[in-house]
């Protein structure tokens, strides 16, 4: 290997790392805001919401977990399995559950569809096939805006890797119609020119791939499926079945029927906390996150204190929101997918803006004072701090 390319190779391993190394954070941090939540009486409706959001977020860690230290296995294609019997309609209906509520927070319906033919029980290794699911399903949610993602499982009888598992959505799709870029996404580091590629490392459909060929499948991208011919994208998963020579297709009373999930009453909530008297008439916030997860929690956390406010989720449509109204504080995430929030500061430099963030520094809160922000916000969030600071900006406005 010539200088150039083991420097790019190791740039990309070191930019893959601190990529991932930022989700961990993340992640964390809604692990943190979710227990504190749980433990809060006010917001005893939406407990079971956190008990599954908590859930969700912890397999997303040991997943990002799992990327981290077997990135040289990945590569190296020494990935082991562990093979088990799983019933198969059962295991799907449980594994997307969190996914629902994912969905539903975007006002997205999923729709999990295992077709009777399929068999009750397959061998296979079912931490891996979580593995590949999760990152197609995130994916599909994270890029469809409106419309639905639909997981759909059949059993091929007269294709060599039978069972099939579809994930179909009506989001941005993928931007290209040929077979040399649908065979670009999944080579190692692949960068592609539309927002599917803003917020990925250039890995996940690499690493998934990969997996599945170690399962002895494979993953593809399927153009001009019939549901979603117009708009959004189709990843298909094929894998083999590993039954006994006695399998049989499960009978139409194993199958599952479509399973759908509307957004419902996730954000109920029993009862305000009490909010000063200086800032009950302050006026509305806007919330400025990219996070849909950190949009509920931060949400709930303004509305269980009687604030009315609203919420972007990128710097474009936190512009389209400021310009119209006078937001009396807006919450700013500082890494947003358009840009860094620093810059909306400058443009709107009359707003009070009050600085979010998990990259903590030190004298980082002074900095973004000088910037001319009211304050930083830490993640994970403190509830009391959280309200002592908004309620103090909000306070000194009154005064």
């Amino acid at each position: 290997m010539d200088a150039a390319k083991l420097r790019e190779v190791i740039y990309e391993e070191r930019r893959f790392y601190g990529m991932i190394v930022h989700e961990i954070r993340t992640q964390v941090g809604i692990v943190s805001n979710l227990s504190e939540m749980l433990l809060d009486e006010n917001l005893q409706a939406s407990h079971e919401f956190y008990k599954k959001s908590l859930k969700q977020t912890s397999e997303r860690i040991v997943h990002l977990s799992q990327s981290f230290l077997e990135f040289d296995q990945f590569r190296k294609n020494e990935t082991s399995l562990k093979i088990e019997a799983v019933e198969l309609a059962s295991f799907m209906e449980i594994f997307v559950m969190p996914y629902t509520h994912m969905a539903a927070n975007k006002g997205l319906l999923l729709k999990l569809w295992v077709e009777e033919k399929c068999p009750k029980y397959i061998k296979t290794d079912v931490v891996r096939l979580g593995q590949i699911l999760s990152n197609l399903i995130e994916n599909a949610i994270k890029y469809t805006e409106k419309g639905q993602i639909q997981i759909h499982v059949y059993f091929d009888a007269e294709a060599q890797i039978p069972l099939v598992f579809d994930v179909i959505d009506t989001g941005i799709g993928l931007g290209f119609d040929d077979e040399a870029a649908r065979a670009k996404i999944f080579t190692e580091y692949a960068r592609m020119d539309n927002a599917l590629d803003q917020k990925g490392v250039g890995l996940g459909l690499w690493i998934i791939r990969s997996l599945a060929q170690n399962m002895g499948g494979d993953i593809s991208v399927e153009l001009n499926h019939p549901k979603n011919k117009d708009c959004g994208s189709c990843f298909r998963l094929r894998l083999p079945l590993n039954l006994d020579k006695d399998f049989r297709p499960a009978s139409s009373a194993q199958a599952t029927t479509p399973f759908v999930m509307k957004k419902h009453d996730v954000d109920d909530l029993d009862k305000p906390r009490e909010m000063p008297k200086k800032v009950k008439q302050a006026g509305r916030l806007l919330l400025v996150e990219d996070n849909r997860l950190n949009q509920h929690i931060i949400g709930t956390m303004l509305k269980s204190a009687g604030f009315e406010y609203d919420i972007a989720p990128s710097i474009t449509e936190a512009r389209l929101l400021i310009k119209p109204h006078k937001y009396v504080l807006v919450l700013l995430d500082l890494n947003l997918p358009d840009g860094r929030g620093e810059d909306l500061l400058a443009e709107f430099s009359g707003e009070n803006m009050l600085a979010l963030t998990a990259d903590m520094g030190d004298g980082l809160e002074q900095q973004l004072i000088e910037l001319g922000f009211c304050g930083l916000i830490e993640k994970p969030i403190v509830t009391k701090d959280f309200f002592n600071k908004i309620y103090g900006i909000l306070s000194d406005r009154e005064s």
